[in-house]
């Protein structure tokens, strides 16, 4: 049967799906496959293919499991037997675990008629998922959110995966990169460990931001701003100190707000004589998203700020007067 190969370009080529593993070598630690086909998504070449509990080749009174009925579900392979020379693997419908984030309600998985039934390997048809894995230079990243969990594969590349840390257990620091890795349709994702060398798992590369963790409140308080006699003052929203409100004064006036929530965007408020004249906001890596200029002068600002976890949100309203005084009541809370 026609085998796919997955070429790493380290030095020497290796082939992934017919290697025993991949091991990217410029990095301490990496992510090694399963050896060829096992975990690799496969779906059936025809319908009505028949399942059995072992093959019968070997024994003839193996289990009749049943019949595939279709050739677009996927299947992955968890085991391969040789039998005179014939290989036959053992399948299960791939599937993903994600983590439950506290909650008390723990998602079972119920096997269906033919998993882990067998079948020959030649009945199947391997759908490769991964362009390239390499290794890469130990860079800095960081989160910008706790709303992305770790994987010790991306989802969709091997049959079975499995979210392995919480993204809140990572949020806000700098993390590093060590292995990357590219799909067929071109989607990216990082390997990460600790500072420490601490293994995590996987992320999509549009998940962080490059570069050492920034503090996004202290970036913009003081971006292109002369704080020669001014004062600032930082209050904390939420429970899980996630959500910030910046505030700079000078002579009892407020010159600058600043808003960071909790995706690590922000949105800074400008002040001249007392008064709101500008309003930016800006993504988590500092680019700039849009800038609103006040016709209407005011004299206090009030805007909402959002904070979630696992099991809701709460919304805040938080008002700043012209003379830095910060006030912040409930006005929504949302429960999952």
């Amino acid at each position: 049967m026609r085998r796919f190969k997955l070429t790493l370009l380290i030095g020497l080529s290796v082939c992934v799906w017919g290697s025993p593993g991949l091991s990217a070598q410029a990095a301490k630690r990496t992510v090694t496959l399963p050896t060829y086909p096992i975990q690799r998504i496969a779906t059936f070449k025809a319908k009505n293919t028949k399942v059995y509990s072992y093959p019968r080749a070997k024994h003839p009174q193996s289990k009749y499991l049943g019949h595939n009925r279709s050739t677009k579900r996927k299947w992955t392979v968890l085991k391969v037997v040789r039998v005179r020379g014939k290989r036959y693997v053992k399948i299960t419908p791939d599937r993903h675990s994600y983590l439950q984030h506290g909650s008390t309600f723990a998602t079972f998985y119920t096997p269906g008629p033919l998993d882990g039934g067998y079948v020959p390997f030649s009945r199947l048809r391997m759908h490769r998922q991964i362009l390239r894995m390499p290794a890469m230079k130990r860079t800095a990243y960081w989160m910008p959110t706790i709303a992305n969990d770790f994987w010790d594969m991306p989802a969709g590349t091997l049959g079975l995966s499995s979210a392995i840390n919480y993204g809140r257990s990572y949020a806000y620091r700098t993390l590093y990169a060590v292995q990357s890795l590219t799909t067929v349709r071109h989607r990216h994702y990082l390997y990460f460990e600790t500072a420490k060398g601490e293994e995590i798992g996987w992320l999509p590369t549009d998940a962080v931001v490059k570069g050492v963790f920034s503090d996004v409140l202290h970036r913009e308080l003081t971006r292109n701003f002369n704080a020669a006699n001014a004062t600032t003052k930082v209050t904390t929203i939420d429970k899980g100190r996630h959500v910030k409100v910046g505030v700079i004064t000078r002579d009892n006036r407020t010159q600058r707000v600043v808003l960071a929530d909790q995706n690590s965007e922000t949105t800074i408020f400008d002040w001249q004589d007392g008064h709101v004249t500008t309003r930016t906001q800006r993504l988590a890596n500092g680019h700039t998203v849009k800038i609103k200029h006040f016709k209407t002068a005011a004299t206090a600002i009030a805007f909402q700020a959002e904070a979630t976890d696992e099991r809701g949100g709460v919304t805040y309203e938080i008002t700043v007067t012209n003379r830095g005084a910060v006030s912040v009541k409930i006005v929504g809370v949302g429960v999952v």
